[in-house]
């Protein structure tokens, strides 16, 4: 019997985000859509884009809210997102 969390019936990606997988790399997978078009659309190279989706880049502010826009999705859909912001003290 196959394991439910492991694969997804209809996509063949895994139901959750692994570890090697980034929330944006799953999202564009699981809703079937490519990095270049995202690429394209929000304005950046693809390989800045490939950067983002394998989480070995940080996106900008400015990065980040174009892909939310584009997607129609939450910011915490798609990016590790901190919403406690800078220790106080830190100007």
């Amino acid at each position: 019997m196959a394991n439910p969390k492991s694969s997804s019936a209809v996509s063949g990606v895994p139901a959750h985000p692994s570890t090697c997988m980034t929330k944006l790399r799953y999202y564009l997978d699981e809703h079937g859509i490519s990095m270049a078009w995202v690429a394209k659309q929000v304005g950046i190279n693809y390989d800045r884009f490939y950067r983002l989706c394998a989480g070995t880049g940080e996106p900008t502010l400015r990065e980040g809210l174009r892909i939310r826009r584009l997607l129609r999705c939450e910011l915490q859909q798609v990016f590790d997102v901190d919403e406690e912001g800078p220790e106080e003290g830190h100007d």
